[in-house]
């Protein structure tokens, strides 16, 4: 199927623009609710920035 594996830190996202999904390690990462919101917050504005274009 082709899928790619990258990691990504809590308080990050990663944005895949050809498939338009966007995702966050969040809750199964993240040590405490400021760097979960931080890559929760980041994902919502990629989100909101590919329903845009």
């Amino acid at each position: 199927m082709g899928a790619e594996h990258i990691e990504c830190p809590v308080n990050n996202f990663v944005v895949d623009e050809k498939y338009k999904i966007v995702t966050t390690p969040a809750y199964m990462l993240g040590p405490g609710i400021k760097d979960i919101a931080e890559g929760i917050e980041g994902l919502v504005k990629a989100v909101v920035e590919l329903a845009t274009k």
